[in-house]
């Protein structure tokens, strides 16, 4: 966001490009989209996550299992992506915008899916591990946790791309602005305790 605001646009499509081809990898390799990983670069740089690695070296080697089966995938991470890349979209020329529209849309329908029945957003996936040795295996677990603050996250990131389809695309987006107003009516019924006046961090189920 920070460098699309600030004119640092290049930048910004270099970033944006890397997750897009990721997205396109993963899907041609899997069949779906089950979100990014929240990752940082082990070994490199240390104290330094991925995407800051990319930042100063744009173009350098990347960790080639980032987005492999395994590695939690939260709702938070993935809603900052889709905020960031709706704002980047709504200052970035037409070509730009339709290059990025799949990752947003997929990033979108992604994180709906995890929508309960109350209005709020499960916690993404969780990385488990069973077995040992040549039987060990690990997958994806949907989380059985709300969280308020990722909550918000996505509620702001689906009004943001909501909007982004209706002003510069012409598509309606009330789809996901409907889930967002779900997502709030959540966090302000079942969240919020008015005998005392705060809202509770989690949920778990």
């Amino acid at each position: 966001i920070d460098f699309t605001l600030n004119g640092y646009t290049k930048l910004a499509d270099d970033i944006a490009q890397i997750y897009l081809e990721r997205y396109i990898k993963q899907v041609r390799e899997t069949g779906e989209f089950s979100g990014f990983a929240e990752i940082f670069k082990r070994g490199h740089k240390e104290g330094r996550g991925l995407l800051e690695h990319w930042v100063m070296d744009i173009g350098g080697e990347l960790v080639e299992d980032w987005d492999k089966e395994g590695r939690s995938r939260s709702i938070q991470a993935n809603a900052m992506l889709l905020n960031a890349l709706s704002i980047h979209m709504m200052n970035v020329d037409e070509q730009r915008r339709g290059n990025l529209l799949p990752l947003a849309q997929a990033l979108a329908e992604w994180l709906i899916k995890f929508q309960d029945s109350d209005g709020g957003l499960f916690n993404g996936t969780n990385e488990v591990t069973q077995g040992f040795g040549s039987l060990k295996k690990t997958f994806q677990q949907p989380s059985e946790l709300k969280l308020l603050g990722a909550n918000a996250s996505a509620y702001s990131a689906l009004m943001k791309y909501s909007k982004v389809l209706e002003q510069t695309f012409g598509i309606p987006g009330n789809g996901f602005s409907f889930s967002a107003a779900q997502i709030k009516n959540w966090a302000t019924i079942d969240m919020w305790n008015a005998e005392r006046g705060f809202f509770y961090a989690a949920k778990d189920v």
